[in-house]
């Protein structure tokens, strides 16, 4: 009877693994404007476009649509991103809703290597940006600082704790070296035209989470007079990984990519029950750091 629940298992195993295998290989990256909810590109400004670029937010996003067309069809490669999951928690205990939604990511991703990273193991690690993030008004600035120093040194894929996971990461990861996905393209909100930094996948020594490592140790925008929620979204947070990931495009249309929000970032609740083929996860917008 052991013998045949073994035998069982295996074939189960085995069968599941190849499902899995054939889903992957059917998966297809959908169409950028479709997956992005682009509704009037010329409605397309925010407070935070002020502080990207002195290009206009048309023509950011025409080179994030540029990379993500060359990108979208890409095939395997070999160890494009390590299968590590980092996640932060700092401060109090992790919530129940936030410890069911990491089960289910470590329920997605059986055979990776899992991290929580505490602020224990941020201490022991040894920050490059220590000084900032002794500084740092709040957790959400603080895990922003951790994260980048976390990717460049071991490589992975880093989720905010408020992610919900729906599939595996492996398609992103077994294709591109660095995988990001843009903010919700929602006219005149905070973070519209941003490179969302929830969910972020790159090998270790990336040279776009060492340049965010290099601007937050040398700060290139003056931010003394801004909202202090907005001061950390630009100092540390989707505003300065925009502007990077934007000064490495050329770097991107060949290794990386830069996926519509439909991806990670549904733009409201209506999409939330919506079920794609192509979303890998569900950024829930929790705003911890802002409480």
């Amino acid at each position: 009877m052991r013998i045949r629940l073994v035998i069982v298992y295996g074939l189960l195993t085995c069968v599941g693994a190849y499902l899995y295998a054939l889903q992957k290989s059917k998966l297809v990256l959908p169409d950028f404007d479709t997956a992005s909810y682009i509704q009037d590109k010329k409605t397309l400004s925010s407070p935070t476009t002020h502080y990207l670029l002195k290009e206009s937010g048309n023509t950011i996003l025409d080179a994030f649509k540029d990379i993500y067309t060359s990108q979208r069809t890409c095939e395997e490669k070999k160890n494009s991103t390590p299968k590590i999951i980092h996640q932060i928690w700092l401060g109090s205990p992790v919530p129940a809703k936030f410890k069911r939604l990491q089960q289910k990511l470590k329920d997605l991703h059986p055979t990776w290597h899992y991290k929580l990273w505490t602020d224990k193991d941020i201490a022991d690690f040894k920050l490059l940006n220590q000084a900032a993030y002794d500084e740092a008004k709040n957790y959400g600035e603080k895990s922003d600082i951790a994260r980048y120093e976390i990717l460049e040194r071991e490589g992975g894929v880093y989720v905010d704790m408020d992610v919900e996971s729906l599939k595996p990461f492996d398609f992103l990861n077994d294709r591109y070296d660095f995988y990001v996905a843009l903010e919700p393209l929602r006219a005149n909100t905070l973070t519209c035209l941003s490179v969302a930094n929830a969910i972020i996948g790159c090998k270790a020594g990336h040279p776009i989470v060492k340049e965010c490592i290099e601007q937050i140790k040398k700060p290139q925008i003056d931010t003394k007079n801004a909202h202090p929620i907005l001061k950390t979204v630009i100092k540390t947070g989707p505003v300065l990984l925009t502007r990077v990931c934007y000064n490495h495009r050329a770097l991107l249309k060949k290794t990386g990519i830069i996926l519509p929000s439909e991806c990670f970032t549904p733009a409201n609740k209506i999409w939330y029950s919506k079920s794609t083929p192509y979303r890998f996860c569900i950024h829930q917008w929790a705003h911890t750091w802002m409480k």
